[in-house]
């Protein structure tokens, strides 16, 4: 049987804990925010949205942090970014693009994850994201 998101967070998650919400502005985790904050009405937790700028994309990849920090100011809830020129990491690690940016986003991730002594990252992929799911 499939457990919907809100079997797995009243299954796991004790009332009243810290989540950290990689948040992306895209529509996998804007899907996902709005989803446990119908689920925090019947089972108080706390969110921090936690926004990675790779710094890929130029004024995109700025608009989405903007899009990010505009969306926790609205909701009211904390908000955290960091960023990283992912092209210059990759470059200096001799990674691919996409290996740089995953271990940049986690270690920032974590370091957010401590310092809110959060219980849980969750992060939010589609079908297409699945050497990353399946990482995590």
């Amino acid at each position: 049987m499939k457990k919907t998101v809100s079997q797995i967070i009243k299954t796991h998650l004790p009332q009243n804990c810290t989540i950290i919400l990689a948040f992306s502005g895209g529509p996998d985790s804007v899907y996902l925010l709005h989803k446990l904050l119908e689920i925090q009405k019947k089972h108080p937790f706390n969110i921090i949205l936690a926004h990675f700028n790779h710094k890929l994309r130029g004024r995109e990849s700025e608009r989405d942090e903007k899009f990010s920090k505009n969306t926790a100011k609205k909701l009211k809830i904390p908000f955290e970014t960091g960023s990283s020129n992912i092209k210059e990491v990759a470059k200096k690690k001799s990674l691919n693009l996409e290996e740089a940016a995953r271990k940049k986003r986690y270690l920032f991730l974590e370091k957010i994850r401590k310092r809110h002594k959060a219980h849980l990252i969750l992060t939010a992929h589609h079908l297409n994201d699945n050497i990353e799911t399946f990482l995590i």
